[in-house]
């Protein structure tokens, strides 16, 4: 069992874990990534790509979970696997704290392929993603 931390020790562990791997996506051109965190119940990843601002992942931490919001692939950064490796990323860290790893609201067109790709339906746009979610990138 893993001791109890704060959400805020979750959410600055989450941030870096994240802004190491946006930072790694140099290869993306025209794009970059920026990360708010409000140190006590969430945190939002958004980009801007040639000017065009969107956001990208939103997540909410409750007691024993975290919660992805708003789970978005703007269409030039879609088939690189980012969604997928921030997933992953966002799974491995559930795990360190003992938390689970829930993705909410999702369009049915991803739900279907979570689905698909092992996590375990919740309701008809939830999933909770388990060990056996395949989330790489194909």
């Amino acid at each position: 069992m893993v001791k109890q931390v704060s959400a805020g020790v979750i959410l600055n562990d989450l941030e870096n874990t994240l802004q190491l791997y946006l930072d790694s996506l140099d290869s993306i051109s025209n794009c970059s990534f920026s990360i708010f965190n409000d140190e006590e119940r969430q945190l939002l990843v958004s980009g801007n790509m040639d000017g065009t601002e969107f956001k990208m992942f939103n997540l909410y931490i409750l007691e024993n979970e975290l919660q992805i919001h708003n789970l978005v692939a703007y269409r030039e950064l879609r088939g690189k696997g980012i969604v997928m490796q921030m997933i992953d990323l966002t799974y491995k860290l559930s795990q360190k704290y003992d938390y689970h790893l829930f993705i909410v609201d999702m369009v049915p067109g991803f739900y279907g392929a979570m689905i698909r790709r092992g996590a375990e339906p919740i309701d008809q746009d939830s999933v909770k993603i388990n060990k056996d979610t395949n989330l790489s990138k194909n």
